[in-house]
């Protein structure tokens, strides 16, 4: 949610993408090369929040405990042989959808109307609903589209909870 990253970004994102930064008194927090294909693909993203920190910290502790890990930074139980090694293969899409739809329900009321729509909610949407978050909060259009990683204004008034004001 803090890198607004697509699913197929998340998907792609190695463990050396994921950069420690010492911010004084408060410790530590991380920063997220995403490492697109386009120009506009390309950004630097710092996770925010002490909470966010703690579990990036603990996630790169535990993958590297998981026998045959892999360069991913998410990877799943299967398995390939890359020169001669068994390393773990990246989460695909599909396995992300399926995670964040559970994480979404485990968070909701069982047997709700929310429960029942939200279950088939995947990580596009979480983006989705972060960028029109981010607009609602006045952050500017530009920022936005950085954050997210798009060139075309398009793509993020599509987004936008109301209709925003652009330059003719």
């Amino acid at each position: 949610l803090h890198t607004a990253a697509k699913t197929g970004e998340m998907t792609q994102l190695r463990a050396d993408q994921v950069i420690a930064v010492q911010t004084g008194r408060s410790g530590q927090q991380w920063s997220v090369n995403i490492d697109g294909e386009k120009p506009c693909q390309r950004r630097f993203i710092t996770l925010q929040g002490a909470a966010v920190s703690k579990i990036m910290r603990r996630w790169l502790e535990v993958r590297e405990t998981v026998p045959g890990h892999s360069a991913w930074l998410f990877f799943g139980a299967k398995s390939h042989i890359l020169n001669g090694t068994r390393e773990r293969s990246p989460l695909s899409r599909k396995s992300i959808f399926f995670l964040v739809a559970a994480a979404i329900k485990a968070h909701l009321p069982a047997n709700s109307f929310a429960s029942s729509v939200l279950s088939h909610t995947g990580g596009e949407t979480l983006r989705n609903s972060v960028l029109a978050r981010w607009l609602e909060d006045g952050v500017s259009l530009e920022e936005v589209m950085r954050r997210a990683g798009v060139a075309e204004t398009r793509a993020i008034l599509r987004v936008a909870p109301k209709p925003l004001e652009t330059e003719a």
